[in-house]
């Protein structure tokens, strides 16, 4: 089981999916994320999840005050275990989830968002494709901060989707890279 560590769900334990499908990030790895994230001051309004899995950080960020989230995950049956957590959390009426692969969904240009969350799997060799196909340029976007957890043995690009990395932070074998204009 996860924990919220945060905010008005602060406490709420979440299902999980197989672990043979899914690697949610830890808990300290997502309290230290999330330290980072409200050090720049921004206001993270509109959040997308991609890789949901247990839709932990997405949950996170709106228990934390973010006004939506729509989560990005491809397995179906994940989907209902996100959309059962946020049920849990009272946080349903705020998000949106979808059924749908990374490098396939493209983000709408109606959506305007300040914190996109990117977990893929460490194994998938076309992650970077993936997500620049998805989200495109992102340069465009006046407060935009794009978090991306990898495995520390694989190097995250200095620039991706017209944004350039800023930080990084390790915790075990997971690194947190963010992005910026």
């Amino acid at each position: 089981m996860l924990i919220v560590t945060g905010g008005i769900a602060k406490g709420t334990k979440l299902k999980l999916p197989d672990e043979k499908i899914t690697r949610p990030t830890s808990q300290k790895m997502r309290e230290a994320l999330f330290a980072i994230i409200e050090n720049f001051g921004i206001d993270f309004k509109i959040v997308f999840d991609l890789y949901a899995g247990s839709g932990m950080l997405g949950i996170e960020a709106l228990s934390r005050g973010a006004d939506s989230c729509i989560f990005i995950e491809s397995n179906k049956n994940i989907c209902k275990i996100i959309k059962n957590n946020l049920k849990s959390t009272n946080l349903i009426s705020k998000s949106e989830v979808l059924n749908a692969s990374v490098g396939k969904w493209k983000v709408s240009v109606n959506n305007e968002p300040t914190l996109i969350l990117v977990d893929p799997p460490f194994n998938d060799e076309l992650k970077w494709i993936k997500i620049e196909k998805s989200l495109g340029d992102l340069s465009f976007y006046k407060d935009l901060i794009l978090v991306i957890e990898h495995f520390h043995k694989d190097d995250a690009p200095e620039f991706i989707c017209g944004i350039n990395k800023f930080r990084s932070r390790r915790h075990g074998d997971s690194i947190i890279s963010f992005y910026k204009i």
